[in-house]
């Protein structure tokens, strides 16, 4: 499947992300679409401009639903962005400790 790609602004870089339709999906919140995604075979693992995955937006924003799905569909949380950051430290970073939770039960590194 080729990948759809957003540019979205992001005020703390000062700079836009360039992230997959999947990615989007998933920094939103918006678990149907982001299954359908899935289905229609979007990666699962594909990165955003900044080296994030949908794992690491969805343990961000709290998104625990969509971070069941990503990793029960083969999401690698040990996976780094570009400042070599894990979905943990994303998830510890924003305060989001049921998330913390969740991947640290996968064994999930933080890069701290």
């Amino acid at each position: 499947m080729k990948e759809f790609c957003i540019r979205v602004p992001q005020a703390q870089t000062g700079g836009p992300v360039i992230m997959t339709a999947l990615i989007y999906a998933a920094s939103k919140g918006y678990t149907p679409i982001m299954k359908t995604l899935l289905k229609q075979g979007s990666s699962v693992n594909a990165r955003a401009s900044d080296g994030s995955t949908a794992l690491m937006w969805a343990a961000r924003r709290g998104h625990l639903d969509i971070m069941d799905v990503l990793l029960a569909g083969g999401a690698d949380p040990h996976a780094t962005d570009d400042k070599g950051r894990t979905a943990l430290d994303h998830a510890l970073l924003t305060g989001h400790r049921e998330a913390a939770e969740i991947l640290e039960k996968t064994g999930a590194p933080a890069a701290r």
